[in-house]
């Protein structure tokens, strides 16, 4: 999910409400507090993620995971199985 449009959404649910029945039912995410601990969370979450660079490390895991799908394309196969077998397949196995 976007935390920023995760943010908007609820201050602009918040911000045009003032009934605070109203906004949980419209946020559908528990109580007002469950969504204000939530969303310090959330804060909390992107500093650290700005300060680990975390979309560094995501790009990293990104280029190692293309690598080995690379090297397992020649060793790996896939089949469908909705493709009927051939009729001589079905006769030979009777």
């Amino acid at each position: 999910m976007n935390v920023e449009k995760w943010f908007n959404y609820i201050s602009k649910v918040a911000t045009n409400e003032s009934d605070l029945k109203k906004i949980e039912d419209e946020i559908a995410l528990g109580q007002i507090e469950e969504v204000i601990t939530m969303a310090k969370d959330e804060l909390e979450l992107v500093d650290y993620y700005i300060e680990q660079k975390g979309w560094e490390a995501v790009a990293e895991e990104q280029k190692e995971s293309d690598k080995m799908i690379g090297r397992m394309s020649d060793s790996v196969y896939f089949s469908n199985p909705l493709i009927p077998e051939e009729p001589e397949a079905v006769e030979e196995k009777k």
